[in-house]
C-alpha cells in the first residue's frame, strides 16, 4: 500500500489516478500540488486529495510515491524543485507519453537517472 501519494498536477489524469488508487484501497493519503490553489481546493472538496500545497517541494516531503502529471516541458523544472525534498526511497514516476524527454529531464535535474 502507498502510505502517502503526491500527485503533481491534479488534473484529469492525475486526479483520475488518485481517485482510482483510493477506490481500490491502494493509497492511504493523497497530497496534491498545482499552481492553482482554487483548483486544489476543489479537488479536496471532491475528495480527490486529502490535502494540498502549491509549493511542490513542500508537497512531496514525506511522500513514498510521487506522480508527475504535468506537461512534458515542465518535467525538468519540477524535478529540480522536488529533488532536495524527496524522501529516501521515494518512487517518482510520471504519466507523460514520451519517456526519452522525461529521462533526459531527470538526468539534467538529478545529475543521473535515479535507481529503480
Amino acid at each position: 500500500m502507498i502510505e502517502t501519494l503526491c500527485i503533481v498536477g491534479v488534473g484529469l489524469i492525475g486526479g483520475s489516478l488518485a481517485k482510482d488508487l483510493r477506490r481500490h484501497g491502494a493509497v492511504a493519503n493523497v497530497v496534491g500540488s498545482s499552481r492553482s490553489e482554487q483548483h486544489l481546493a476543489r479537488a479536496r472538496e471532491l475528495r480527490v486529495i486529502d490535502r494540498f500545497d502549491t509549493d511542490v517541494s513542500a508537497a512531496v516531503r514525506g511522500a513514498d510515491m510521487v506522480v508527475l502529471a504535468v506537461p512534458l516541458g515542465a518535467m525538468q523544472s519540477v524535478f529540480e524543485k522536488i529533488g532536495p525534498a524527496l524522501a529516501p526511497g521515494a518512487v517518482v514516476t510520471d504519466v507523460g507519453s514520451a519517456k526519452v524527454s522525461v529521462i533526459n529531464a531527470a538526468r539534467a535535474a538529478f545529475g543521473q537517472v535515479p535507481s529503480c
